[in-house]
């Protein structure tokens, strides 16, 4: 094994200070699922759902705070009848709701982005995801929750032979990793990110994953809020 690696963290609350501890505690939740398991495995590259589930656990790890994941509600855009004038509404489900008792509530839907880094760094999935985030979360009923966030995980990827040139192990992937966020991978979004958090456990096996030849060595998330819209008042 080479020297050991220390576990890469941060968490910028920004524009969303109430969402520090929930962030703080997403980062935990992850370093202990990767330690529970060995770190022969982790829970950023299965799917969306898996994905989620972790700032789930999060909330309920916190005093005070409460979550509830793929609950019915109702969302905008739906067929709309000949007699109304709205938008119509639908049945559907909202990702994840958290709150806190001090009053704090927030709906929340989310996408998952792959995106490639090193040689083949490009921020294209990431935009398109979310974009389609922030379209989501603007379905969501109006009165649901006291903030509507919409989230991204990004799940970043290099490939084996950038990541292990020659046999360097997790030591030259924390170097790649290193120099992408170096460059503030943020600026490279067409959307900026009112708060984020990215999580990459130094004590791995590198997470290779044999079938895609590639190494998933970490996982960013990224946090918008979409403010509902405000009534202009007729003018006296």
């Amino acid at each position: 094994m080479g020297k050991h690696v220390e576990d890469l963290v941060a968490v910028y609350a920004g524009s969303l200070p109430t969402l520090k501890p929930l962030l703080t505690a997403w980062t935990q939740v992850v370093l202990r699922y990767c330690d529970n398991e060995g770190y022969c495995d982790n829970p950023w590259w299965f799917n969306e759902r898996a994905t989620v589930s972790t700032l789930a656990a999060a909330a309920w790890t916190l005093d005070g705070w409460a979550a509830l994941e793929e609950f019915n509600t109702r969302k905008r855009g739906g067929i709309v009848p000949k007699d109304r004038t709205d938008e119509g509404s639908r049945h559907g489900r909202c990702d994840l709701y958290v709150s806190h008792k001090r009053g704090h509530s927030y709906a929340i839907e989310a996408k998952q982005a792959w995106q490639a880094i090193g040689n083949d760094a490009d921020a294209e999935a990431t935009n398109l995801m979310m974009a389609a985030a922030w379209d989501d979360v603007g379905k969501l009923d109006k009165e649901e929750a006291k903030r509507r966030l919409a989230v991204t995980f990004v799940i970043p990827f290099l490939a084996k032979k950038i990541a292990n040139v020659p046999n360097a192990g997790i030591e030259h992937t924390r170097s790649v990793v290193d120099d992408w966020l170096r460059t503030n991978p943020i600026d490279a979004l067409d959307r900026t990110p009112h708060a984020y958090a990215w999580v990459f456990p130094g004590n791995t096996a590198e997470f290779y994953n044999g079938k895609s030849g590639r190494v998933f060595p970490g996982v960013l998330m990224l946090i918008e809020e979409r403010l509902r819209a405000q009534r202009r008042t007729a003018e006296r």
